[in-house]
């Protein structure tokens, strides 16, 4: 994560503050997004996690965290053309809901950037 911020400082010194655009060390840097769910299914989804971690790491992608939530499991659901009855997705709450649960039950890497921060920047 340090050096993802220093190169988004970089970037922005070099362009008055404008994120993301016209900066090549974030341009050109690809990315892996990993998702995380707790408690009921944190066995599950952190296997998940830890199987992004390791593409990541395999095909050189910066790794970032998200957490699993209704939104999520929608685009996904979508992009996967799955159909489902619309309310699947509704038993995974709002972000906040499940970034609290999780706050209980694991604690987050600082190293590990998050998906929700840094996507403005991308």
């Amino acid at each position: 994560q340090d050096q993802l911020l220093h190169e988004a400082k970089q970037c922005r010194e070099r362009n008055g503050n404008a994120p993301g655009h016209g900066c090549p060390e974030l341009e050109n840097r690809k990315f892996l997004v990993s998702y995380y769910y707790c408690p009921s299914q944190a066995g599950n989804r952190l296997h998940h996690f830890m199987n992004g971690m390791i593409w990541a790491i395999v095909t050189g992608r910066t790794l970032l965290h998200d957490v699993y939530d209704e939104e999520t499991c929608r685009v996904l659901r979508k992009a996967r053309k799955r159909a489902s009855d619309p309310s699947y997705c509704r038993k995974y709450g709002t972000a906040q809901e499940a970034e609290k649960e999780c706050d209980r039950a694991i604690q987050l890497a600082e190293w590990i950037p998050s998906f929700r921060v840094w996507k403005k920047e991308l």
